[in-house]
């Protein structure tokens, strides 16, 4: 059983908007994979809260920010005990930029006897120059602090990673 009680509102003609989150699971017979089998690690009874809020300043600059924290009973492989984001956009005629910083604490990657957590930060940013009404070029890059991280015991995530390539909006 999960129970979750929510509230947002938009203020300032609809430029900035907030909401928080409150949420507890209570359940029984959860499957996780420990050391690579899928295991039943029993009960669940984790509680937490989301905050999250976006503020569009002006016709080029947007900010947006989301945190959570999770208190664990028992801890769920993958899930932090606290993930933070700070987010800016900014456009400006046919360019746009997304840079995005990401602060995970006490990520959870192994549970029960080999319980192991993780702390990392990630930045990320993308790109686009709007080529033509329906081409999009665009570069992205994540992971640009090199952090070395896994989300789950044993299976390491990249260092830093580039991405180049084109959309089409049809």
């Amino acid at each position: 059983m999960s129970y979750e009680l929510s509230w947002h509102q938009r203020l300032l003609d609809g430029s900035f908007s907030y909401s928080l989150n409150l949420y507890y699971i209570d359940a029984d017979n959860i499957i996780q994979t420990i050391q690579r089998q899928n295991v039943n690690t029993g009960e669940l009874r984790n509680k937490g809260i989301e905050v999250e809020a976006s503020w569009k300043v002006n016709e080029h600059w947007s900010l947006n920010t989301n945190h959570s924290y999770l208190d664990q009973k028992h801890p769920v492989v993958g899930a932090p005990e606290y993930m933070g984001f700070l987010g800016a956009n900014y456009r400006q005629g046919r360019w746009s930029v997304a840079a995005g910083l990401q602060q995970v604490s006490g990520l959870y990657t192994a549970v029960l006897d080999n319980e192991e957590k993780e702390n990392f930060t990630l930045l990320n940013v993308t790109i686009d120059y709007q080529l033509a009404p329906l081409f999009k070029l665009w570069l992205k890059g994540d992971n640009l602090l090199a952090q070395k991280y896994e989300i789950n015991a044993g299976y390491p995530m990249p260092k830093a990673t580039f991405m180049a390539g084109i959309s089409l909006d049809f």
